[in-house]
This record gives structure tokens, C-alpha cells and sequence, in this order.
């Protein structure tokens, strides 16, 4: 009798790792889920290119001063420089207003740099 009483305390203690293990990964998993989900995507129209998280997606360089010249049509480009953020590659395109404010422009190339073309 005493041995069955130690193989069912055995088993409960078997069974309540294993469920704790468990319930601990369904907790994660609902975690990650509600994180993934509630991360702000950023539409066409909110991309002012002001921020690294606003930048402009860019198709080619030739898109960038397309988008330069369409949004700041009066503005001179004054430099030019790649970075990377996050693990993405941006073009950061400094430009001069015709007030002589000066803007960092961020365009998002992560789609087309180092690519074959």
C-alpha cells in the first residue's frame, strides 16, 4: 500500500511539471501572439519619411528624389548618406528648404540595396 501511495504522489508530481510546462508555453505563446498583433503598421498615407519608423519604402534611388521633388518641390538636396536601423538599410537624404530649415528625409531601401538587379 505504501508503495502505491508513493507511485500515485510520484505521478501527481510527474503530472503537475509537465502541466505547469505547459500552461507556461501556452502563456508565452499568448504573449507573443497580443504583442505581434497589436504593433502599429504604418499605411502608405502615415509615412512622412521624418523617422526611421515613418521612412518612405523605397523602390529605387531614382524613387527617392522622385519623392523629394514631389513632396519638397522648392528643397535642394545637401547630402546623402546609408545607414542601417534595426537591421534594415535606409537612405537618410538631407534637404534644404527654401526657408533654410534643413530636413532629414528617411527612405526605407531594405527592398531593393545589395539586390541583383
Amino acid at each position: 500500500m505504501v508503495a502505491l501511495l508513493s507511485n500515485n504522489i510520484n505521478n501527481s508530481e510527474f503530472f503537475m511539471k509537465h502541466i505547469s510546462a505547459f500552461f507556461s508555453m501556452v502563456l508565452l505563446s499568448a504573449l507573443m501572439f497580443v504583442s505581434c498583433s497589436t504593433a502599429k503598421k504604418i499605411s502608405g498615407s502615415e509615412r512622412d519619411g521624418l523617422t526611421f519608423e515613418t521612412a518612405i519604402i523605397a523602390k529605387s534611388i531614382n524613387s527617392e528624389y522622385e519623392w523629394i521633388r514631389n513632396n519638397y518641390p522648392d528643397s535642394q538636396i545637401e547630402a546623402q548618406i546609408l545607414t542601417n536601423h534595426k537591421g534594415k538599410h535606409y537612405d537618410v537624404l538631407t534637404i534644404g528648404l527654401p526657408s533654410g530649415e534643413k530636413k532629414n528625409i528617411y527612405f526605407d531601401i531594405s527592398g531593393f540595396f545589395g539586390k541583383k538587379f
